[in-house]
């Protein structure tokens, strides 16, 4: 039927998923390749897979490498928005795309700022919307309706907002929009 169900998913893992997985994403810690274990995979709405994955090194980790090469094959503007979960329940967000394959963390370093983290969430949004002519097209119908430009700054900001929201709830599975339509 052309969907994929938690079943398919399920039967894929060993089969498609990890040896794709295993081919064009890797973990190395100073250096050295990472062994994946693939601790828990969900299908929060059927458009998201996600899969919970865990590298564990033998010996102290000083930097850690995530490369990620990943679908650009078929889908080259693909974003991974990625989360590194350390020992102690600290967490490191990051993105990876074609321009951006490989994240490192040095544990000598201090930990990016949440500033830099917004500042990278900021741009993925701004690089969105800019390549998205449904995006410019809505905008552009705003403005020819808005007069004056705290009038123009309101509607682009409820539009941003708005979109935010609805992205949010999509991807953590909360709603879950008929593909037609999006």
């Amino acid at each position: 039927d052309g969907k994929l169900d938690e079943e398919e998913l399920e039967a894929a893992l060993t089969t498609v998923i990890r040896p794709y997985l295993e081919q064009g994403f890797t973990v190395k810690n100073n250096g050295t390749k990472l062994s994946m274990e693939m601790v828990n995979s969900s299908m929060p709405n059927p458009n998201i897979v996600r899969l919970e994955l865990k590298y564990s090194a033998d010996e102290p980790i000083h930097k850690m490498e995530i490369h990620y090469h990943l679908f650009f094959h078929r889908a080259p503007s693909h974003n991974n928005i990625g989360t590194f979960r350390l020992a102690d329940g600290s967490t490191q967000e990051f993105i990876l795309n074609a321009s951006d394959k490989v994240w490192s963390y040095r544990f000598s370093d201090p930990a990016p700022s949440s500033w830099a983290t917004i500042k990278d969430f900021v741009s993925l949004g701004v690089h969105h919307i800019l390549t998205g002519y449904d995006h410019l097209i809505f905008l552009l119908a705003l403005l020819l309706v808005a007069s004056k430009w705290q009038r123009i700054l309101l509607l682009i900001s409820s539009f941003t907002v708005a979109h935010s929201i609805t992205l949010i709830l999509a991807a953590t599975g909360v709603v879950t929009p008929v593909s037609r339509w999006v």
